[in-house]
């Protein structure tokens, strides 16, 4: 199955500005069910940046959606590194950039 894994960034943007829930809900439906067929993930990284700087009904939304949300284990990470290593401006080291920001802005395509 096809995962794709979604950023604080792309949460918060999506939330504030391009797709407020009150202006777009179905936006918001369709996001849940991905979230909750697998089809999109994020990691737990993102989900305790969410609870420590957005705003209360946006992480009342996710708290709705925790499953989600994903610890990287050892393999996870180990290829991360070694992709980082190959490809080491893929993310560039940027003031304000945080643990969740282990891959590049937006939606990433996991296929295996």
């Amino acid at each position: 199955m096809m995962a794709f894994v979604i950023d604080t960034n792309s949460l918060s943007r999506a939330w504030y500005e391009a797709y407020p829930i009150d202006v777009l809900p179905p936006f918001w439906s369709k996001l849940a069910d991905a979230m909750a067929d697998g089809t999109v993930i994020s990691t737990m990284e993102v989900y305790r940046e969410l609870e420590k700087k957005d705003g209360a009904e946006l992480f009342t939304w996710m708290k709705e959606h925790k499953h989600a949300f994903q610890e990287l284990d050892d393999e996870c990470q180990a290829a991360v590194g070694q992709i980082l290593t190959e490809f080491p401006r893929l993310v560039m080291s940027l003031k304000g950039r945080t643990q969740a920001d282990g891959s590049a802005p937006g939606l990433v395509d996991t296929r295996g």
